[in-house]
């Protein structure tokens, strides 16, 4: 396995609670590219220092997943991660963010905004190179001979687009998306300090006062926002831009994984489709860790319709309106509705890539 493979993919998970865009603020070092990385522990083990080479950057196509906690992610970066000419990396500015915001003093200021991004355009953009020394700037500690056992946020597919329209770079763009009411249902399930509130709600019937509505509101506004751009099909989009409904992927999960690695031009391997069979048909009770990827899919993605009471779903749909209607998920009119499974909360779409 080398730097010099066909695709290389960087989960980017979309910012929820803090939203910033872009100018440049790092110097990089002169790019390199790494000699080879081991096959297990990629998630641990940076690239040695080592020789620079050439290789066809035409040969490469940059892939890079736009998406939100609890939104299927892991799941899909599963899908290229199986591929043995594919080199993931998961959520590679995390650590740009953790360590700009603490400097941060108005934190939603346009100022901190353009910081933010610009530090993670030059991030991706180094990545993208193979030149994984520059991510070490921000990881604490510092690794110790580019080793660290520890190891995101870019808001909407808009501020993207220096890096699509960079003629460097084959960049194409995943946009996973997810009915909102389930990513409340499953953060509520996974964060259950920071959603103490809306469970509250849950188990009492009654809405606390001091509820922080934006942990549903900014989903459905980052989704909006971002969506709206890649369905008006800009021009700097074309053939580089792919939405994905978590939903549509989870019901038919080998047909929908054949659509993506078709618009991205890499042959599906048969690592892949190993992966697909054993991870989507598993028996529930094997994935309750909540950042595993052994489910039966299908059932996982309308798992949200029993953990979350009418009223609660009743006012995500009265908040999300405009999101709810730009991808597809119907309302439920009732908790009957709600609740029976017979009857479908997603409507049929055809999200085509943009070619």
């Amino acid at each position: 396995m080398q730097c010099s493979w066909k695709a290389v993919l960087l989960l980017a998970l979309a910012s929820i609670a803090i939203q910033y865009t872009a100018i440049r603020t790092f110097t990089a070092k002169s790019l390199h590219t790494c000699p080879g990385l081991a096959e297990a522990g990629l998630a641990e083990r940076l690239c040695e220092e080592g020789p620079t080479f050439t290789y066809n950057l035409s040969r490469k196509t940059h892939i890079l997943i736009l998406a939100t906690t609890r939104s299927g992610s892991s799941f899909v970066g599963q899908l290229f991660n199986q591929h043995l000419d594919v080199f993931y990396l998961f959520e590679p500015l995390y650590h740009v963010q953790n360590t700009l915001i603490p400097r941060f003093t108005q934190g939603r200021s346009p100022a901190d905004r353009r910081v933010m991004l610009g530090a993670s355009r030059d991030l991706l953009r180094s990545l993208y190179d193979c030149d994984l020394h520059f991510l070490e700037n921000y990881i604490k500690p510092p690794p110790v001979n580019h080793t660290t056992d520890r190891t995101v946020r870019v808001p909407e597919v808009n501020d993207l687009r220096a890096l699509v329209e960079d003629p460097r770079l084959n960049l194409k763009v995943i946009q996973l998306v997810r009915d909102p009411r389930g990513i409340l249902a499953s953060r509520s399930e996974t964060f259950r300090d920071t959603y103490r509130l809306w469970r509250l709600w849950y188990g009492t019937g009654r809405k606390p006062y001091n509820l922080d509505v934006t942990q549903l509101t900014t989903v459905c506004e980052d989704f909006s926002n971002s969506v709206a751009t890649g369905l008006m099909r800009p021009s700097w989009l074309k053939g580089k831009y792919m939405l994905v409904r978590y939903e549509d992927l989870a019901r038919n999960p080998m047909k929908k994984t054949e659509e993506i690695y078709g618009f991205l031009g890499i042959p599906l391997d048969s690592h892949v489709a190993r992966w697909i069979q054993n991870n989507t048909q598993g028996d529930p009770a094997l994935g309750k860790h909540k950042y595993g990827t052994v489910r039966n899919s299908a059932a996982t993605a309308e798992k949200w319709r029993f953990r979350l009471s009418y009223d609660i779903v009743a006012f995500a749909q009265n908040a999300c309106q405009r999101v709810l209607a730009q991808l597809g998920y119907r309302m439920a009119a009732s908790e009957e509705e709600l609740k029976n499974p017979a009857i479908s909360l997603v409507e049929e779409r055809d999200f085509r890539p943009f070619s």
